[in-house]
């Protein structure tokens, strides 16, 4: 791989094989001057496939048109080594070469996954080289060690621009953790190729720091390979708006919208599950949009930001790029801009097959004490175990779930290396809201119905996970034991709520005063006010099912845990009581 500084002849020559002037010899080189070696790219000269001559590549593309003396060609064996210059002339290369591999014999190319593609996918992943481009990006496969493919250029058409990605292959002795298309271009504004940084956990200053400081680590023949549509940063931002009530009947309207840069990137994941990375982009690079708070990373898994998208907060590192971080699962699509907040009174309804809500891997229970709680209204068609809140694999061998079971009875259960698990005595009926909660304070777990304790039992503390936390679903990747029905006003607490503090805020939204815990509804300076020591900071996830993002219900705790609407299009009306009304004014009878 060579990083070359001019732009004129580059040529493979073997020494002069006459006597007489003009020594002529045998050689190869590229005389175009539209090809452009002014750039890090690979260079590779082999034999033809007559083994009579040379062929001159560069990334993947063959260059060379022009030949000489070919009769002069020969075959060269037992002679110096030299790098940067050359035995037989005087010309010193002036640039930096990072890797040489050298081969005894022509490597087979017969198809993408044949063994020279092999070495160019690993030296194009490893420095960000898009192989074989033309106008529309790479025209070659990337595959790895084995020949399997890790980015299809014919799936990916229309994404082949800037290709780079990250990976492991422990048979060439690959372990990239972060990179960039080293494809470059600016104009006024900035930069325009090349501009999306990822690396694993987070972006080191090399990826040699990222291998050494960051434990994190990926395993064999795992990668994350990414392109993106090549289209203007300077066209206009559109404005996509979708309706997240649009399943609901009767009809009620919840329209969310935002608006984004046109220029898309694909990301594939093969191999496995690589755990979250940081992406970055200059900020000069989204044009023509000027939110009216933070920028946003838009995410689909279809290409299409319709309902299930999803979004995540971009952060200024001070040196005027905008960060994010991700766990792209399968296929993802993203873009960047911002999405307006809609506020408004909601609950969510279920279907019980697809819809969920996903926090990614975030909010574990604090192993000392915990609070988890919402108000679910379960649909009396739902049969057997549905899962309220959860953070644990598909087959239920590590995390923890809070779920109803087949006979309506509520369970709280984690893993610790055995079953922790307790449940309710009591069975809640169908099509009526009730509030359920399970609370931990590091002896003894207890769940509560409706503010009344039901059942409790000593148990061992819960461990973490890197699982993902879902709502009305189970289990990252593959998702199961799907909630059918409404849910709202979820609640993660790293304290165990006494009964007093629980039932206080039991039929009330909670707002932050002062750092402490307030009741929207009833006032703070009531004689009896439970909750005015708990401090806001214990409150790790909150959603009241009433601020959207675009397609993501906020964390009103403040600790940016949104969660991604998954297949879902019902954002239904708040009918839980909050808070309780009476059917009329005057004085309760409670006798």
């Amino acid at each position: 791989m060579v990083a070359i500084q001019h732009v004129y002849l580059v040529a493979y020559c073997i020494g002069s094989t006459s006597s007489s002037s003009p020594y002529p010899g045998y050689g190869v080189g590229d005389t175009s001057a539209s090809t452009d070696y002014n750039q890090i790219g690979i260079v590779n000269i082999r034999h033809n496939a007559s083994n009579n001559g040379m062929d001159l590549y560069l990334n993947g593309t063959q260059t060379d048109d022009i030949e000489n003396d070919t009769a002069d060609f020969s075959t060269i064996s037992n002679t110096r080594y030299f790098i940067g210059r050359s035995q037989y002339w005087s010309g010193s290369f002036e640039g930096r070469i990072a890797e040489i591999i050298t081969y005894s014999a022509t490597k087979n190319d017969a198809t993408d996954t044949s063994e020279r593609n092999r070495i160019q996918s690993y030296l194009g992943i490893k420095y960000g080289i898009t192989l074989a481009p033309d106008s529309n990006g790479t025209t070659k496969d990337y595959v790895n060690s084995d020949g399997t493919v890790i980015w299809d250029q014919s799936a990916n058409v229309g994404y082949n621009q800037d290709i780079a990605g990250i990976g492991r292959d422990d048979a060439s002795e690959l372990n990239q953790k972060q990179s960039s298309s080293v494809n470059y271009a600016v104009d006024g504004t900035g930069p325009t190729k090349g501009i999306l940084t990822v690396g694993l956990t987070d972006i080191y200053n090399t990826n040699y720091d990222n291998q050494t400081s960051n434990a994190t680590s990926l395993n064999d023949k795992e990668f994350l390979v990414w392109g993106n549509n090549g289209i203007s940063l300077d066209l206009a931002a559109s404005t996509v708006t979708v309706d997240a009530s649009a399943g609901i009947t009767p009809a009620l309207t919840t329209n969310v919208s935002f608006t984004a840069m046109q220029r898309v990137w694909k990301f594939v994941e093969t191999g496995g599950d690589i755990p979250e990375v940081k992406v970055s982009i200059p900020q000069n690079a989204i044009r023509n949009i000027t939110p009216p708070g933070s920028y946003y990373m838009f995410i689909s898994s279809t290409g299409v930001f319709d309902p299930t998208a999803d979004y995540s907060v971009m952060v200024a590192d001070g040196s005027g790029n905008l960060e994010t971080t991700y766990d792209f699962d399968g296929t993802k699509y993203i873009t960047f801009g911002y999405a307006p907040q809609v506020e408004v009174e909601r609950s969510i309804y279920f279907d019980g097959a697809v819809d969920y809500v996903d926090v990614r891997d975030r909010l574990d229970l604090n192993a000392t004490e915990f609070t988890l709680s919402a108000w679910i209204k379960r649909d009396a068609a739902d049969t057997g175990v549905a899962s309220i809140l959860s953070k644990r694999d598909t087959g239920f061998t590590e995390g923890y779930d809070l779920r109803i079971l087949n006979d309506n009875r509520i369970e709280i259960i984690w893993k610790n290396g055995s079953d922790q698990s307790l449940i309710s005595n009591t069975s809640i009926p169908d099509d009526k809201w009730h509030h359920v909660a399970a609370i931990y304070d590091g002896t003894t777990v207890t769940i509560y119905i409706d503010g009344v304790e039901d059942n409790s039992a000593n148990r061992t503390a819960p461990v973490t996970n890197n699982q993902h936390f879902y709502i009305a679903a189970a289990g990252k990747g593959s998702p199961t034991d799907h909630f059918r029905g409404n849910i709202d006003e979820v609640r993660v607490w790293d304290v165990g709520l006494s009964a007093d503090q629980l039932r206080f805020i039991i039929n009330q939204e909670i707002e932050d005063n002062a750092s402490q815990v307030m009741g929207a509804v009833i006032p703070s300076t009531i004689t009896k006010n439970e909750v005015n020591a708990i401090a806001w900071s214990d409150l790790k996830g909150y959603f009241p099912m009433s601020v959207f993002t675009y397609t993501n219900v906020d964390d009103a705790s403040g600790n940016g845990n949104q969660g991604a609407l998954r297949n879902l299009d019902t954002v239904d009306r708040q009918t839980a009581p909050l808070p309780y009304e009476s059917s009329q004014n005057g004085n309760w009878d409670l006798s």
